[in-house]
């Protein structure tokens, strides 16, 4: 078999098929053998719902402990912590500007932009070429643009590891929530461009719970309200001389007070 030449190109009631009778296994499996059932009908799903599990004082203090070390809680007051377990951006610059010296892992990072199209897949390039040269799953879950399968490749990306789902924007949200929860897929990239904060802290919880790696797109006017992500970058306009016109300002860091410098790339 020769190595796909493009993404894959799957639909929402594709996933749809594929979740309602698989578990997380059988779904890295498919992954594996690039290859989903066809689906049959349109099968309506609802999200479900987190479920606390409240154990006895001793658990709940390690618990705690837990959410501490991995910087998931911050102490009012405390200085922050020091840069763990993140997953290098492949910029050192930004890296250091990172509490955990690169994307949070099992976490959601927000990108606020004025439009598709600054150059946001640029910032990820390296992270997805990484992640799939090592064997990790790709998602981009509704994208504005159709991919353009060259530049990808030569950006490093192993394209036999990287898939595509058409959807409304409703059926993108599922979408987007499964995959982030599946624990098969090592990054996911969605477009919520509209979406509200109720939207955004479940796709937070379905990473911590999947392990994996979620960027969300999001309209820039949204910068100045709260949002469960635990990173929010947002594009600015960057110095004048800057080779790409744009940089990005950390507006939110778990784990971290949020820096004054901005990151541009410059080749």
């Amino acid at each position: 078999m020769h190595p796909r030449s493009s993404p894959a190109i799957f639909t929402a009631a594709d996933f749809a098929a594929n979740f309602a009778t698989d578990s997380a296994a059988d779904f890295a499996a498919d992954f594996a053998a690039d290859s989903f059932a066809p689906a049959t009908a349109r099968q309506a799903s609802s999200w479900p719902r987190a479920v606390a599990n409240q154990g006895n004082a001793a658990e709940g203090a390690a618990a705690l402990d837990m959410l501490l070390a991995r910087q998931k809680v911050w102490r009012a007051g405390r200085a922050p912590l020091a840069a763990t377990c993140g997953e290098p951006t492949g910029f050192a610059a930004l890296d250091a500007l990172l509490p955990q010296a690169g994307w949070p892992c099992a976490a959601v990072t927000e990108l606020l932009l004025s439009h598709p199209g600054v150059g946001e897949l640029s910032l990820l390039m390296p992270t997805l070429a990484r992640l799939t040269t090592q064997g990790g799953t790709v998602v981009l879950i509704a994208p504005p643009y159709l991919p353009y399968a060259p530049a990808w490749r030569a950006a490093g990306v192993d394209l036999s590891r990287l898939y595509l789902v058409e959807a409304n924007p409703r059926d993108a949200l599922w979408a987007f929530e499964q995959c982030l929860r599946s624990a098969a897929c090592a990054a996911v990239l969605g477009w919520p461009m509209h979406a509200e904060v109720q939207v955004l802290r479940r796709l937070q919880v379905a990473a911590g719970s999947g392990d994996c790696l979620g960027f969300v797109f999001r309209e820039r006017k949204h910068a100045d309200n709260p949002s469960p992500a635990a990173l929010r970058l947002e594009c600015v306009r960057a110095a004048s001389g800057s080779a790409r016109g744009y940089a990005w300002q950390v507006r939110k860091c778990r784990g971290g007070y949020p820096s004054a410098v901005t990151f541009a790339i410059t080749h």
